[in-house]
C-alpha cells in the first residue's frame, strides 16, 4: 500500500433514517476526522446517500469539507443497475451499506479503501505507515460469528478460516474486490444480485467474511494483508459497557477510532460521556452546522411543521399560552427567557421566530425550564412536546413521557400524544418501549388498545382492515396479542 496517495474513504448513510441522527453522526464522524488532522490521510473521500439525500448532504459537504481531500457525494443509484436496484428492494438497509462498500471498484480507482459509518468517530490521528510498516494492508482481527464465517465461506467456496478480520473501520483491497465480483457474477446474474438472493434465502454473509474468503481463495491474503501494529478501533457496543475504565482502555490501546454502536447504545448518553472525557463527539458539532442539518432535513422531508406560516405559529403559541395565569412562576419564567414584557404572548417573537425559521432547538431551550414541573398547562406541555418532535429531540420525549407516566401526573394525554407522533416517525424501539410501560397502566382503557391499533398500523404490523377491527373490539386487556407484537418490535428493533 505504501503510498497514503492511494487511499481512499466511503461512508456510506441514510438520512432518512428512522431516527433522523445519520446525518448528526456522520458530521460528528467528519468533524472529528478533520479535528484530528486525519483527513489528510485520503486522496478522496466519498458519501454513498439514497438519491433524495443528495441535496442535504452537501450541505454537510460544504460545511465540513474543507479543502483535502475531495469529497464526493455520489448517490445509489449511479452505483448499481436497475436489475440490481430491483433485487435490492428485498433487502435492509443494514445488507445495502455492505454492498455499497463491496461496489467500490466502481466509482473508485485507489488502490486501498477504508470503510466508514456513521456510528464511527475519530479519536486519534490516522497515519497509516504506522499501522501498517512495510507497506501492508493493516487488517485488526475480531472475534468469530459462527454463521457469517460458515455462509461466507460457502459462497467463497472454501473452508472456514481459523481468525476473522473484525468489522469497520476496516482496510481494503480493491484488487480483493475485483475478485470478489468476479467470483459471485454468473452469466445470468451480478454479484449484487447472487448476494441479494443469498439474503433472501436467509445466508447469513457480510461484506468482511466475504472479503477475507476471496483474498485466501486467491492467494492474496497474506500476500496484501497483515495485523495491524496497533489498535485500529475499539468499541463501545452497548449501554452497560458505558464506564470511566472503558474511556481509560482507549487511551492505553491508542486506538484510532471509537465504535459507538447506534443499535445497543443510548447515543446522548454515549457522546455526554465521550465529551466529558475529552473525546470528540456530536455534542461538539459548531451550532451553525446542527442548524444547517435541521434546516436540510426539514426541508428534505416536506413535514407540515416546514410549511406553517408565522401567522399559525403565532396562533398556536398564543392558545398553547392562554392557560397560563399572568402571576405565576412559568409566565415569569417565561417572561424572563425570551425578554419580553406580560403584556401579551403576541410580543413573545423571540420563540414565534425561532419556530418560524425551524430554530427549534433554540425554541426547545426556551421552553423546557417551563414545561419541567408536573403542574404545567396541557397546551404549554403539548407545544413543548412538538417542539421536541421538530427538534429530533425524541430521546427527551420518550423520557419525559414516561416520567410523567410513572409519576401519574395526567400523563395518559400527553402518553397518547407521544404514542402516535413516535409511531409516525416510525421510531419502532421507542413505540415498543411505550406500550409496554403504558400496558401496566392503562390496560385496562379500551382507548389505550384502539391508540395501539393505530400505531402498529403506521408502524405497518397491522393491516388497515386488522386495526380497524381491533380499534372497534378494543381487546380484551388480558389478551397478550399487544404484548407480543411489542416484544417482536423490540426484537426487530436489537436486530437492525
Amino acid at each position: 500500500m505504501g503510498n497514503v496517495a492511494d487511499l481512499a474513504a466511503v461512508l456510506p448513510i441514510h438520512p432518512f433514517r428512522e431516527d433522523r441522527t445519520d446525518l448528526y453522526r456522520a458530521a460528528a464522524l467528519l468533524h472529528s476526522l478533520g479535528r484530528q488532522g486525519s483527513m489528510c490521510a485520503f486522496s478522496n473521500f466519498y458519501i454513498i446517500v439514497p438519491d433524495r439525500a443528495l441535496p442535504v448532504v452537501q450541505v454537510l459537504r460544504e460545511l465540513l469539507g474543507g479543502n483535502s481531500p475531495a469529497i464526493e457525494c455520489i448517490a445509489e443509484s449511479t452505483i448499481f443497475s436497475n436489475a440490481e436496484k430491483k433485487s435490492m428492494e428485498a433487502v435492509g438497509g443494514w445488507t445495502r451499506q455492505q454492498l455499497i462498500k463491496l461496489a467500490a471498484p466502481r466509482f473508485t480507482s485507489e488502490k486501498t479503501l477504508l470503510t466508514l459509518d456513521s456510528d464511527v468517530l475519530n479519536i486519534r490521528r490516522l497515519d497509516v505507515k504506522e499501522l501498517a510498516p512495510g507497506g501492508f494492508i493493516p487488517i485488526q482481527f475480531g472475534p468469530q460469528h459462527g454463521p457469517w464465517v460458515h455462509d461466507s465461506a460457502k459462497l467463497a467456496g472454501i473452508a472456514k478460516p481459523s481468525v476473522t478480520m473484525g468489522v469497520t473501520p476496516a482496510f481494503l483491497s480493491l484488487e480483493v474486490l475485483a475478485v470478489l465480483h468476479a467470483g459471485l457474477s454468473t452469466p445470468t446474474e451480478s454479484w449484487v444480485e447472487t448476494l441479494c438472493g443469498a439474503s433472501a434465502a436467509k445466508v447469513q454473509w457480510t461484506e468482511y467474511m466475504l472479503y477475507q474468503c476471496f483474498a485466501i481463495k486467491a492467494g492474496l491474503w497474506e500476500q496484501l494483508h497483515k495485523a495491524a501494529s496497533g489498535c485500529i478501533y475499539d468499541g463501545i457496543w452497548r449501554n452497560t459497557a458505558i464506564n470511566s475504565q472503558i474511556f481509560s482502555r482507549f487511551s492505553e490501546k491508542k486506538a484510532v477510532f471509537l465504535v459507538c454502536q447506534s443499535v445497543r447504545t443510548d447515543s446522548e448518553r454515549v457522546h455526554e460521556c465521550l465529551r466529558q472525557h475529552g473525546y470528540p463527539s456530536l455534542l461538539d458539532l459548531p451550532s451553525h452546522v446542527s442548524r444547517e442539518i435541521a434546516h436540510a432535513l426539514d426541508s428534505a422531508f416536506q413535514t407540515p411543521s416546514a410549511q406553517k406560516n408565522k401567522a399559525l405559529l403565532r396562533k398556536r403559541l398564543d392558545s398553547a399560552l392562554a392557560d397560563v395565569p399572568t402571576e405565576t412562576e412559568t409566565w415569569t419564567a417565561l417572561r424572563a427567557a425570551v425578554g419580553q414584557s406580560v403584556a401579551s404572548s403576541d410580543k413573545l417573537n423571540n420563540l414565534v421566530a425561532a419556530w418560524d425559521e425551524g430554530r427549534y432547538a433554540e425554541a426547545r431551550n426556551l421552553l423546557a425550564p417551563l414545561c419541567a414541573d408536573d403542574d404545567v398547562p396541557t397546551r404549554l406541555l403539548r407545544l413543548y412536546y412538538e417542539t421536541l418532535l421538530r427538534s429530533q429531540n425524541f430521546q427527551i420525549l420518550y423520557s419525559d413521557v414516561l416520567r410523567r407516566l410513572e409519576g401519574g401526573t395526567r400523563g395518559y394525554p400527553h402518553y397518547l400524544f407521544a404514542l402516535g407522533a413516535l409511531s409516525a416517525e416510525k421510531l419502532h424501539s421507542y413505540v415498543a418501549k411505550l406500550i409496554l410501560a403504558g400496558r401496566r397502566r392503562y390496560g385496562r382503557r379500551a382507548s389505550f388498545h384502539r391508540a395501539c391499533a393505530d400505531a402498529y398500523l403506521k408502524l405497518g404490523k397491522l393491516s388497515p382492515a386488522k386495526a380497524a377491527a381491533r380499534r372497534a373490539s378494543a381487546l380484551d386487556p388480558t389478551n397478550l396479542k399487544y404484548a407480543n407484537l411489542s416484544m417482536e418490535l423490540q426484537s426487530r428493533t436489537n436486530s437492525v
